[in-house]
């Protein structure tokens, strides 16, 4: 069995995590100031360590290229008008689905229905 140093890498990384998510508990659970401070500092130390060992991570794959990027959907202009003036009517406190904004809404849709 041939170890490489990019699983070393992962397994230093994944010890230190595992020792950095159970440091609360034992902060938590430490009975004297001196196991405290003990705690303490063997998190710091696993700390030092996922910040060293992060140096010689290798970064991970690139994302798979895509043949052609979608173009961007450009909004009417007075689509924006329409949810800036609906925008207060939205807040929590309002009642729910007043006519003002139901028929804002309906604005709304019919204009997006027009542009495609």
């Amino acid at each position: 069995m041939k170890i490489n140093g990019k699983s070393l890498v992962e397994a230093g990384m994944t010890f230190c995590g595992l020792i950095l998510m159970v440091t609360p508990l034992a902060i938590w659970a430490s009975p004297t100031k001196t196991s405290f401070y003990y705690v303490l500092a063997f998190a710091a130390t696993a700390m030092f360590g996922v910040l060293t060992l992060a140096q010689y991570e290798e970064p991970g794959s690139p994302p798979p290229r895509h043949s052609k990027p979608k173009p961007l959907v450009r909004l009417p202009e007075q689509f924006h008008d329409i949810v800036q003036d609906l925008q207060p009517l939205v807040h929590h406190h309002r009642r729910r689905g007043g006519s003002k904004f139901r028929h804002g809404m309906e604005r709304a849709k019919r204009l997006l229905r027009r542009r495609d």
